[in-house]
């Protein structure tokens, strides 16, 4: 469990890297925050107790910023999904809850997002996480994704 004063220093670490960015503008601000979700997701698997905290928040952050379409258009083209994937074999349900969602609100999007999801092995860990029998919230919203990957006519390979 993390301290109340660790919390304390992980929240000024952040602030203060998303301070440094807010002078130059909004949109600089929120690519940065998408840079600093990207560079912590990129670290999971670390057993750092304060590695494993950041990578919950990044998630956490990430499921706010995918809202916002110019947000979610740098996401896609940074390939970020490639960095959820893997977080499909986490055993932390709200992890595993978070990950998911993220790739629900990809798989909304129209065009090739969702065979770009497919090309990534997005379908195949979804429908392993699905399988498993997780709680009702994961498979509510891991249908969701699934159903929506199939909905585009070019994915057919899962």
């Amino acid at each position: 469990m993390i301290t109340r004063e660790e919390a304390i220093q992980l929240l000024q670490r952040v602030g203060g890297e998303c301070a440094k960015i807010w002078h130059r503008g909004p949109a600089a601000a929120t690519s940065g925050m998408l840079a600093w979700v990207l560079t912590n997701l990129k670290l999971f698997g670390s057993l750092a107790e304060r590695q494993v905290r950041v990578t919950e928040v990044a998630t956490e952050s990430l499921m706010l910023l995918l809202r916002s379409e110019p947000i979610r258009a740098l996401f896609l083209e940074e390939r970020g999904y490639e960095r959820l994937i893997p977080m499909l074999g986490a055993r932390n349900t709200q992890l595993l809850y978070d990950a998911l969602f993220c790739l629900w609100i990809l798989s909304l999007q129209r065009g090739s997002t969702t065979l770009d999801l497919e090309n990534a092995g997005a379908t195949t860990a979804v429908a392993r996480v699905v399988r498993i029998g997780m709680p009702l919230k994961l498979l509510r919203v891991g249908l969701a994704c699934l159903v929506n990957i199939a909905k585009n006519p070019q994915c057919t390979d899962s």
